[in-house]
């Protein structure tokens, strides 16, 4: 009962305001399309569209990531082209009568096969980081002199791939 009794007694108090007041945004919102089109002012929110100038889809939004603690990649990327694929043929020089007897890069040993008829010692494969790396490798000559040659290059990041052959005493890095 005092329910009914409050609401006929706030509306008896509140109606004036309620019917009778004009309503300004319309009015306002009228007199604005009048002058600029039915969309309004600025088109349809001005030159940046519908989405507004800060957000894509309107509105405000927010993201937390809730979960464990992701890992964030470090600059120099886990994949792709951070790291280097390097081919190396390694061939003795049969006109010359040289033989290769081992080869070393960045100080790892390389097993090499034994000579194929064209003179193949392998072919091999490696992935280097970026950076300066060097190769070297021990030569007899026919003579019975053995000479130990080096050559140090560079590996650039964004390098994908690095050919280099070794043919005796030469060395050709593609």
């Amino acid at each position: 009962m005092k329910i009914i009794q409050y609401f006929l007694i706030s509306t008896i108090f509140f109606s004036p305001f309620l019917g009778f007041s004009k309503n300004h945004t319309e009015n306002s919102n009228s007199e604005i399309a009048q002058r600029h089109g039915n969309r309004g002012r600025h088109g349809n929110r001005g030159r940046h569209g519908n989405r507004g100038r800060h957000n894509r889809r309107g509105g405000v939004r927010f993201r937390f990531y809730v979960g464990p603690r992701y890992q964030r990649r470090s600059y120099y990327r886990d994949y792709g082209y951070y790291y280097n694929q390097l081919s190396l043929n390694i061939r003795e020089d049969a006109p010359a009568g040289e033989k290769i007897l081992d080869a070393f890069i960045d100080g790892n040993r390389i097993s090499l096969k034994a000579p194929t008829s064209s003179g193949n010692r392998g072919y091999y494969s490696f992935r280097l980081n970026p950076g300066y790396h060097a190769v070297e490798w021990t030569v007899e000559s026919p003579d019975g002199k053995v000479n130990r040659y080096d050559y140090k290059f560079y590996v650039d990041r964004y390098t994908q791939n690095t050919n280099i052959l070794i043919e005796g005493d030469q060395i050709f890095i593609n």
